[in-house]
């Protein structure tokens, strides 16, 4: 497979995020199981394991915001590997692949929620407060999961255990993902098959080790100079349960659907709006039941994709606003567009006229 596996001949470096993505996830587990070595799940001790590791362990602060900022870089280049298959649409041709692939988000978005409990920090614990408490609208899940009344040490050792044993599941997940890729064929900005195909080794794996080498740089440049501020300061303070912070924000790949979330005046109302944020995605196969690929023939498509797009990051920024007006109305806004653009206007594609000629070149 890593040799002679056929890839199609005019894909762009925007197919190369998936191989990357596998390496971040890779590189998390690796540094992962290296701090677990010395990590101390007890609330007493949390905090001063991680200064700990900091300061004391050959090469521990390498590790520690190797792992910390590899989340970060993990969501970034996911969210681009998703954004590239929206727009060009491969869920309609690879519909396993694009499932597998939705569930591997879940599971990251869990895993990177779970992880960021761990350093017991004040907005750790917060976080995980202001996250358990959205899930009290069930009744008796807040203590099922934390073991407690509240967020202490039965679920801290609880976030531990399945902080580390998730991404062994995430690697299976990750298998099935590459297997029906592999068992259909990646498709290409044009169609799904097409015959011009070249060998995986050695020209798509030069482009893969091209983008491999400018993502180790980007971490390196992360972990030595700090050039992205991707972690609130205050985490760097030790858990008093006595002051609430001013304004709790999660991190920035939260930050969209924690908007959507605080858009919904109703408690039970927001944590349906944040799941179905989600969840949308699985549908959209089922969504844009296009004979023709919109991305290909309707130039409109890629234009209201773009608007999208604005609106993710809008989003995203009100995330960590203040919970005040004008905020407040354009998250809601934002988050009727995001519900507006997956269910009706995938429809709507489909009524615009395509290019003359993509029904004979199909």
């Amino acid at each position: 497979q890593l040799s002679t596996y056929p890839c199609p001949s005019n894909i762009s470096f925007l197919y190369n995020y998936g191989f990357l993505l596998g390496v971040c996830i890779l590189l998390q587990i690796i540094t992962g199981i290296c701090l677990s070595m010395h990590y101390v799940p007890v609330v007493s001790y949390s905090f001063f394991v991680i200064k700990h590791i900091i300061r004391d362990i050959y090469n521990g602060s390498l590790l520690r915001y190797l792992h910390s900022n590899g989340a970060s870089f993990t969501f970034l280049v996911l969210y681009i590997h998703i954004c590239r298959s929206i727009i060009f649409q491969s869920y309609i041709f690879l519909f396993h692949t694009w499932v597998t692939g939705i569930f591997l988000y879940l599971f990251l978005l869990v895993i990177a929620f779970l992880g960021y409990v761990l350093p017991w920090g004040q907005k750790s614990f917060w976080g995980a407060t202001v996250i358990t408490n959205v899930l009290s609208t069930i009744p008796d899940l807040v203590e099922w999961i934390c073991g407690s009344f509240f967020v202490y040490n039965p679920t801290l050792n609880r976030f531990f255990v399945l902080h580390f044993i998730l991404p062994f599941l995430v690697m299976g997940f990750l298998l099935f993902h590459i297997f029906y890729l592999h068992l259909f064929g990646s498709s290409h900005p044009l169609i799904c098959n097409s015959n011009n195909k070249i060998a995986f080794f050695s020209y798509i794996f030069t482009k893969d080790s091209y983008g491999f080498l400018v993502l180790l740089l980007l971490y390196f440049l992360q972990v030595g100079f700090g050039f992205l501020v991707v972690s609130h300061p205050d985490n760097a303070l030790e858990v008093n349960i006595l002051v609430t912070p001013f304004h709790i924000v999660p991190e920035w790949y939260y930050l969209p659907f924690y908007a959507i979330l605080r858009s919904i005046p109703d408690k039970l109302g927001g944590v349906a709006a944040m799941g179905g944020a989600i969840v949308i995605l699985l549908f959209l196969p089922f969504i844009n039941t296009s004979e023709v690929r919109s991305s290909t023939f309707r130039p409109i498509y890629r234009k209201l994709f773009w608007l999208l797009f604005a609106d993710f990051l809008l989003l995203g920024w009100i995330g960590q606003a203040i919970v005040e007006e004008p905020f407040v109305i354009i998250g809601q806004i934002g988050t009727v567009f995001y519900f507006v653009y997956f269910l009706i206007l995938q429809k709507v594609y489909e009524v615009f006229p395509p290019y003359p000629y993509c029904l004979t070149s199909w």
